[in-house]
């Protein structure tokens, strides 16, 4: 049960657990001297009163606390463990680590939950006086990737590298992993032969274990209905592994357009004329709640029907010129991309 920890809610700890041979502390720890636990727990409470924020568990008998903090739309949780010394008796290790949420947020609050259990003053600063949350405000773009330089074995290294981070459980890592997998599919970041064959894979042309799981990968999280997480910064990071995943399949489709291959792949590949086409004209009609993924729907819709007039067919029957006139006009209120993508996805659409 979630609570607000206030100067009535105190956190006492009997006995702390003693720091387990061989296991390493967190780089983010105070070693407190000459203070008794209950001291220490209290300066702990105090601060965080202050700052009125939410204990999800306060567990006295294993000296463990998880704390969440909340800054704007951003949002962190950070889990406290508690240490005797073994060769000193008056020794107290305050061990801090981030569970989930924002990094940068983690860091600020941590640094002033630690300075608290010490006893420094400046642990208990007002929040009026508490450092903003600064972030870069541009981003570099990715330089051009040397894989002109490599072999067809090195193209599929790299793909398997990314499948890899994709099947892991850390989010940050399956981020990294679809990333990775949009930049093969560029022709700006990697040469040509590559993107191509990483095109191939992401449509399930060619075969192979890797192939069919990166295919797999890509088309689930496409179709699949984004579930709603426990916290907003989980929501966030799952929504952005489906716009990942809709980028490459719009850099692939792009790709292969370009170098007049993809009309003959869809005519041994049905699906991406039929149920793709279906899948995408629906997410254009989402374009109020997520304009960025029915952007690149429609542009993908583009793509397919220009190379494919059995594509134009199947977009006509089930109401695209409706859901992507729909599509335009809410890009013009609001997101410039989106309107311009439906118009290029209409014009597509009517060439006879």
């Amino acid at each position: 049960m979630d609570h607000y920890i206030t100067k009535e809610l105190q956190w006492k700890c009997e006995q702390l657990p003693s720091l387990p041979e061989f296991v390493p502390l967190a780089k983010t720890h105070k070693k407190v001297r000459g203070s008794c636990t209950s001291i220490v727990t209290k300066r702990i409470c105090s601060y965080i009163a202050s700052q009125s924020i939410i204990a999800e568990e306060l567990d006295g008998d294993n000296a463990r606390a998880v704390l969440r903090f909340t800054s704007g739309a951003v949002t962190a949780k950070i889990g406290l463990q508690l240490y005797s010394g073994e060769q000193e008796r008056d020794l107290i290790i305050v061990e801090a680590v981030r569970l989930s949420g924002d990094a940068l947020l983690y860091i600020r609050e941590c640094k002033a939950i630690l300075r608290a259990a010490k006893g420094s003053s400046s642990g208990s600063i007002d929040g009026t006086h508490r450092s903003q949350l600064r972030r870069p405000r541009h981003y570099k773009l990715l330089k051009p990737l040397p894989i002109g330089k490599y072999r067809l074995e090195e193209s599929i290294s790299a793909i398997e590298n990314a499948d890899q981070l994709i099947k892991k459980d850390r989010i940050d890592a399956k981020i990294n992993g679809w990333t990775v997998l949009c930049s093969l599919t560029t022709a700006q970041t990697s040469d040509h032969a590559c993107a191509t064959y990483t095109s191939k894979v992401i449509l399930g042309v060619d075969g192979g274990e890797t192939s069919t799981d990166i295919n797999m990968n890509v088309f689930q999280t496409l179709f699949d209905e984004q579930e709603a997480c426990d916290t907003d910064v989980e929501n966030h990071l799952s929504e952005r592994i489906r716009d990942l995943a809709f980028c490459a399949l719009n850099n692939a489709l792009h790709t292969l357009q370009s170098h007049r291959s993809l009309k003959s792949i869809m005519q041994e590949n049905t699906y991406i004329e039929s149920e793709l086409v279906s899948l995408l004209i629906d997410r254009v009609s989402s374009a109020a709640k997520k304009p960025y993924e029915a952007y690149l729907s429609a542009a993908c819709l583009e793509t397919i029907m220009q190379a494919s007039a059995k594509a134009r067919q199947n977009a006509a029957q089930y109401g695209a010129q409706d859901v992507l006139m729909q599509g335009k006009y809410t890009g013009e209120c609001f997101f410039h991309s989106l309107a311009t993508a439906s118009q290029h996805a209409l014009v597509a659409l009517q060439v006879s």
